[in-house]
């Protein structure tokens, strides 16, 4: 099997953030994009973050840059969060300042 060619930073966070946005794109509205890259390669992955303003929505996703060589067509996974999913979550998770 041949081994991926390793990507810059720069380059993995540009094909996220194609796939991220084709997906969003659909809303109407103002958006409020973040990625960020996380560990190193060869387990890099890059987590995104959008803000719908136009359904009050949250999109959330982890693209792990070996799922884009292995299944590029699956690499992208999109959690869309409501006010009730994001409310849920601040149930479960510590306040700042609370020891958990």
């Amino acid at each position: 099997m041949k081994r991926p060619r390793q990507r810059s930073e720069a380059a993995l966070l540009r094909i996220v953030e194609r796939l991220f946005l084709r997906e969003i794109l659909t809303f109407e509205g103002e958006r409020h994009v973040g990625l960020r890259v996380d560990g190193a390669y060869p387990d890099r992955s890059v987590f995104a973050v959008a803000r719908l303003d136009g359904c009050a929505t949250l999109a959330v996703a982890r693209v792990y840059e070996a799922d884009l060589d292995r299944r590029p067509g699956h690499a992208l996974q999109l959690v869309y969060m409501a006010e009730d999913d994001l409310a849920l979550m601040q149930a479960v998770l510590p306040h700042r300042g609370a020891r958990a």
